[in-house]
């Protein structure tokens, strides 16, 4: 490692290992491994995705679930009539699950409906 390198992991605070810049050295069940690329779970190595973590023993996705506080794994999926949808991209409408980046659909009352032929108004649907 130069000079210049060992400065600058001094004055960042990061630790800097023999493998290289900011090289984070770690142990899985004896294995060593960089947890700047890798993570362990349950004594097993997983290669980072950028979603993927850890919490009670447990691989999860980050963009279905999350870690509360490290006590218990939740899940961003919700079930809208018995079927699992997520909560940031769709939402559940008279039992229907619908998107929630297209502009064209809305709920009404419990009803899809088509935002270019009809306008809720007060909970009621009306035609353009």
């Amino acid at each position: 490692m130069s000079r210049l390198q060992l400065v600058l992991c001094g004055l960042l605070l990061i630790a800097c290992g023999s493998e290289g810049w900011f090289s984070d050295r770690k142990e899985c069940s004896g294995t060593p491994y960089n947890s700047f690329t890798h993570l362990c779970c349950s004594d097993t190595l997983h290669e980072k995705t950028g979603f993927n973590d850890c919490c009670q023993g447990e691989l999860y996705d980050k963009r279905t679930a999350f870690c509360w506080m490290s006590y218990s794994l939740m899940s961003y999926t919700l079930k809208c009539s018995g079927k699992p949808y997520h909560f940031r991209k769709e939402k559940c409408c008279g039992g229907q699950i619908m998107p929630t980046y297209d502009p064209s659909v809305d709920c009404c009352d419990g009803q899809i409906i088509d935002t270019s032929k009809y306008v809720c108004q007060k909970g009621n649907v009306k035609p353009l």
